[in-house]
């Protein structure tokens, strides 16, 4: 029997969230979302909202993708750039780094 797995990824409206959700998408994931959050924080950083025109600034996007165990562990082990293809400056954000994996 194959585990269903659910990936939920914290990044950043700055961050290149969309390149990310093309990426899984070409790799053949069954199926994503991303979500704008309507206002959020980071750690310990200041809580940013959104206003009705806000772009390339620190609200939350959060990134859903589901798909078999199996098909997952392949997708983080050939994408060794992950991290850095969803950080906006090339280096390792802290909030491309939350990753949660859950399996139904």
């Amino acid at each position: 029997m194959k585990t269903a797995v659910q990936v939920t990824m914290y990044l950043t409206e700055s961050d290149k969230w969309e390149k990310v959700l093309q990426t899984l998408r070409s790799e053949g994931v069954a199926g994503a979302s991303a979500f704008h959050a309507a206002a959020g924080f980071l750690g310990r950083n200041t809580v940013h909202t959104a206003g009705l025109v806000e772009a390339g600034g620190n609200v939350p996007v959060i990134i859903i993708f589901v798909d078999f165990e199996e098909h997952v562990s392949l997708f983080f082990r050939s994408s060794s750039n992950w991290y850095r293809t969803a950080s906006s400056s090339g280096k390792t954000s802290p909030s491309s780094r939350a990753t949660w994996i859950n399996t139904f």
